[in-house]
């Protein structure tokens, strides 16, 4: 499993009346976060005053820190007086990750996009802020009234009135009540197995729970499927025949009992089917950051995937990816190991998946047509019966069965629709000629930005194909 962090931002003033008095109750907040939100994980700038505050404060309590800063070391310390730069600068080798925000193109800018950056990796901000208006790009307020606009769990401090506001914590998890470990317990666990090897363990687990999974899900289809379809038999037979007595109460009790079934299924197969689509996306998520592992200090952003509710996963696995000491490896390495562990790989599933739509489609198609077509000529035949003047067991099986014939099409129509395999097969060939172009584009890149562009551009489009498979599956599983 994963570690259950609670990820802390930061962001506060420069210039404050009391530090002292402010160091004393931020130390207050992380004690009260720890306690009941605990372990924790640490973000912030490393800014003179609050920011700096916090870091000491987070760091005292073992709480392992990611920094952003604003400018690279050399140019922030321009941003202190030199007794203050040498009291802060050795929190940057205490940092378990240090990024550096660029492309901004002045100082404001670049402390509003640290800000930014800040809230979208916290799981609450915490912040010391006089509640004013900031004058100006880049300050407290504006990074306040961003974590508001994303709905951030809020925990502010008044460093003139003394006052915290508490603003939508709820929606933070509480830890079970038990013994709680110490903070910084996650990470020495992390630290000892290596982030890497965690994050391939729950890749593991996932994978092997979602792949168990979905066997199950489609069955559960299937069966739902052919059981409403006998239950249509189960009437159409008992009025073509003209059943009665004992045989007709028994048909009707044997349609109802099928009915139920069927929607007892209905109803299993909509959680099953929910659980089994969260399995399966947090396994693909954990897949495409282990294929990107090695590019971490040069890519540009992570995986992204664009389904709600995810967000906290790919937070929890950005920390790992952070927090991992190994360095990077040379750059033809990492090529080779991407295009051998996952572009080829994915040629190959594809290719498989591919084919065995394609065959299931025929399959089910042709079933259906076959259905159809001897549906027909039993109606043909009814009517030349009729014509004839022929009565008995043949007038009857020929209507018996141009009744039940189009309802067995008709089911295997509705597989055809709920699998789509025609669309999934024609959608798998378009990626594995996708997946070989992007190897062959490995093939000619020489360097980082070649490599983490053609590596993004791979796992957008694995993504994407996820996203949309994701909504397919959900529309399928809901009750038309």
């Amino acid at each position: 499993m994963l570690p259950e962090w609670t990820v802390v931002g930061f962001s506060g003033h420069r210039s404050l009346v009391d530090p002292a008095g402010t160091a004393t109750r931020i130390g207050a907040m992380l004690d009260e976060l720890a306690a009941t939100r605990g372990p924790l994980v640490a973000t912030s700038s490393l800014a003179k005053g609050a920011d700096a505050i916090f870091v000491k404060a987070a760091v005292a309590r073992g709480i392992p820190i990611l920094l952003v800063l604003p400018f690279p070391p050399a140019r922030f310390q321009h941003d202190f007086e030199p007794d203050e730069w040498r009291d802060v600068e050795p929190y940057l080798a205490k940092a378990a990750h240090v990024e550096i925000v660029h492309g901004a193109e002045s100082d404001d800018e670049s402390y509003m996009e640290t800000g930014v950056h800040i809230v979208d990796d916290a799981d609450v901000l915490m912040a010391v802020w006089d509640g004013k208006p900031t004058n100006g790009l880049g300050g407290t307020g504006d990074v306040v009234t961003y974590a508001r606009a994303m709905g951030k769990p809020l925990c502010w401090l008044n460093p003139t009135s003394g006052d915290v506001v508490i603003e939508r914590t709820e929606a933070l998890p509480t830890r079970a009540a038990g013994p709680r470990p110490a903070a910084g317990a996650d990470l020495i666990a992390t630290v000892t197995q290596g982030p890497h090897r965690v994050v391939e363990q729950h890749f593991a687990d996932l994978d092997k729970s979602a792949s168990l999974g979905a066997p199950t899900v489609r069955h559960l289809i299937q069966r739902i499927v052919w059981l409403q379809l006998g239950a249509s038999l189960l009437a159409l037979l008992g009025l073509t025949f003209e059943i009665r007595g004992l045989p007709a109460y028994v048909a009707a009790f044997g349609e109802v009992a099928v009915l139920g079934l069927a929607f007892a299924l209905t109803a299993m197969h909509h959680h099953r089917h929910a659980e089994w689509m969260k399995t399966r996306l947090e396994a693909e998520i954990c897949r495409s950051f282990l294929a990107t592992w090695s590019m971490r200090g040069r890519i540009s952003r992570p995986p992204q995937l664009a389904v709600q509710g995810f967000e906290p996963f790919t937070r929890r696995l950005r920390i790992m990816q952070r927090l991992d000491p190994e360095p990077t490896p040379p750059l033809e390495r990492a090529r080779a190991a991407y295009l051998h562990d996952r572009i080829d790989d994915q040629i190959e599933y594809f290719t498989r998946r591919s084919e065995g739509s394609r065959g299931a489609f025929r399959r089910l198609r042709n079933g259906a047509l076959v259905g159809t077509a001897i549906a027909a000529a039993c109606a043909a035949t009814h009517v030349l019966l009729l014509f004839m003047h022929i009565e008995g067991p043949a007038l009857t099986g020929t209507i018996s069965l141009s009744l039940v014939l189009p309802l067995v099409s008709a089911a295997l129509l509705s597989l055809v629709l709920t699998h789509e395999h025609a669309r999934r097969a024609a959608r798998y060939r378009e990626m594995v000629e996708f997946l070989r172009r992007s190897a062959q584009q490995l093939g000619a890149v020489h360097t980082w930005n070649g490599l983490t562009r053609v590596a993004l551009e791979t796992e957008d489009a694995l993504l994407a194909e996820a996203v949309e498979w994701h909504s397919y599956r959900r529309f399928a599983s809901d009750p038309h």
